[in-house]
């Protein structure tokens, strides 16, 4: 279970004028407020920004809408009936408002407000047809790109058990949010179009009868419980109830991603930090969880949105870098990126959100929230979800060409630890940068895989795949001219066996061969396999088919009676020698 908390300790920030850089997104900054009761069009609204090639980065449905909206997206909007204001300044809410739409409205005002410049002024600059999958009911935060469901819950004692020391005011919660919005907005501004990411929120009150800044983080789960007995959830462990949580605020918005936001006030405590610690927050790695009182004692409270743009580094599987937290040989992230930029043993030593301070995430920090673009298409490799099938795909690629060679993770190719852990790649065998077996038997020689069925064939891929082309080229070496080698596929839904085999007399086997039955190989002869020289071997699985080709030409289909991943295997006879080189397993 991933019930790791990463805590935010006491450390002093550097100065920093420039919150943003220059934006990646087109368009004016601006706030959309709708008169409309119905989800489905303010989705319509929201849609109407993207597709003008503007977008949304805050969302509060039913009724207000920030982003980056460009002149056709403005112009449509003004026209549609439910808008009542569309606007790039300061906005006068007059009217009945809700006391979230006008928490709201205040927090966008903030930012063209000279009374407010204590906070530090804002830089104001501003296909693919694969079958979806999704993630599970506790992987709510698998990587920082698309829509993600935020519940920022204001907790409060309620003095019923525990004396109650502090209390959230409406200015207090305003600001808090403003600190949390700016801490997402950061985010969203460091991942331009290729990222879109954009934040839905749910305010809630829930009154506790523990006093929270008065616990350590070692025993928050009795007030944390506490909470969610109050949201309905029961009791019990805190990490699956606020994951109930999350996946429910994922399906209400329907939002790819969800975590929850657990805001307590601590105006009157001697630290500002939670009891017996030095920590202002924390968060579960990988999420759901995030904790942070108001005061941030340490950073300050206008500077509280840089705790919570790195505690949401957390909630996406981002390691802590600074001294004491984490070393250089812990990975995370779907790609098990390693923790290069860590001040201890690290790589590189440069500024980045997670050690603490620096307004930049290090590429260490984008390749554990999954942001590597490894061939500059602007498309992220670690998008198993295929989330960026609904980006904008005209801007993803104008913003993929515009940073060609400096949005490139290139450590990744530089640290073969990082190159093992990725699932979709090609392998040209220069090195094993992936852990390959080798013994007398089996070797990784002059630019390929040299196998030998005397060693344990076959030798089975790490990951497993659902949908997936694999492709690898091989070269009869020595041994018997009539023993086979190829790809073994092994159905793990269905138990079936398929199989393509060659050899150097020109001939292959094809095989489907069902769970628990015994077979023999029989072969054909063909034109096709070239002997002595090379021969390509492909297989292409999609849902149910799994089809082999052998030099680029279909040899035959099978159905897999259930569809689901599968173990990919490199095969070789016991009397035979060959090598195996350039295997490519590529996304279909």
């Amino acid at each position: 279970m991933r019930i790791l908390h990463c805590i935010m300790l006491l450390v002093l920030l550097f100065p920093a004028a420039n919150v943003f850089s220059q934006s990646l997104f087109t368009g004016k900054y601006s706030m959309i407020v709708l008169d409309n009761k119905d989800s489905a069009k303010f989705v319509q609204y929201k849609n109407i920004v993207e597709k003008t090639d503007g977008h949304a980065i805050h969302c509060y449905p039913p009724t207000i809408i920030q982003g980056y909206l460009t002149k056709d997206g403005e112009k449509m909007l003004r026209s549609q009936s439910k808008v009542i204001a569309v606007t790039d300044t300061f906005y006068d809410a007059k009217g009945s408002f809700s006391f979230r739409d006008k928490m709201v409205i205040n927090v966008w005002n903030q930012k063209f407000l000279a009374m407010m410049a204590t906070r530090g002024e804002e830089d104001k600059s501003g296909d693919n047809d694969r079958a979806e999958e999704k993630p599970g009911k506790y992987e709510t935060s698998e990587y920082m790109m698309g829509s993600v469901a935020v519940a920022v819950v204001f907790v409060e004692s309620d003095g019923t058990l525990e004396k109650k020391t502090e209390r959230w005011d409406d200015y207090s919660k305003e600001d808090m949010f403003y600190q949390v919005r700016k801490g997402l907005e950061w985010w969203a501004e460091q991942g331009g179009y290729r990222a879109s990411l954009s934040w839905t929120y749910e305010f809630m009150d829930v009154k506790t009868k523990y006093e929270p800044i008065t616990h350590s983080y070692k025993d928050a789960d009795v007030w944390i419980n506490d909470v969610a007995i109050k949201l309905g959830y029961g009791e019990g462990d805190s990490y699956r109830i606020c994951n109930e949580f999350a996946n429910d605020l994922r399906n209400k918005y329907k939002t790819n991603w969800a975590f929850v936001v657990l805001a307590v006030p601590a105006d009157n405590d001697d630290d500002g930090n939670w009891k017996e610690s030095g920590s202002v927050a924390w968060a579960n790695l990988g999420g759901p969880l995030l904790v942070m009182n108001n005061r941030c004692d340490g950073w300050g409270p206008d500077q509280a949105w840089e705790v919570m743009a790195h505690e949401t580094g957390h909630i996406f599987n981002a390691l802590d870098e600074y001294a004491g937290a984490s070393n250089a040989n812990e990975r995370n992230g779907l790609l098990g990126v390693i923790n290069g930029n860590a001040l201890d043993g690290g790589l590189i030593n440069e500024e980045c959100i997670m050690k603490a301070h620096g307004l930049r995430a290090c590429d260490f920090t984008k390749g554990q929230i999954g942001w590597i673009d490894d061939n500059d298409d602007g498309i992220y490799i670690v998008d198993y979800l295929n989330l960026s099938k609904n980006f904008n795909q005209k801007m993803v690629a104008r913003e993929a060409l515009n940073l060609k060679g400096k949005s490139r993770f290139k450590i990744d190719y530089m640290d073969p630890r990082i190159e093992k852990s990725r699932k979709f790649y090609t392998d040209d065998f220069s090195m094993n940068s992936r852990g390959w077996k080798e013994d007398k038997f089996s070797y990784v020689r002059n630019g390929a895989y040299s196998l030998n069925g005397s060693s344990a064939s076959p030798i089975w891929l790490p990951d497993t795949y659902g949908d997936a082309n694999i492709a690898v080229t091989t070269k009869w070496e020595s041994g018997s001219n009539t023993e086979s080698y190829g790809l073994d596929v092994y159905s793990m839904n269905s138990g079936d066996f398929f199989n393509i085999y060659i050899n150097h007399d020109g001939e292959y086997s094809v095989n489907h061969v069902k769970a628990g039955e015994a077979y023999y190989l029989n072969w054909t002869k063909s034109p096709v396999i070239k002997g002595e020289s090379t021969n390509i071997l492909k297989v292409k699985c999609l849902k149910n088919k799994i089809s082999f080709y052998i030099n680029d030409q279909l040899i035959k289909t099978f159905e897999d009676p259930i569809a689901g991943d599968r173990s990919i295997g490199l095969a070789v006879g016991y009397d035979v020698r060959v090598l195996f080189d350039d295997l490519t397993i590529t996304k279909p």
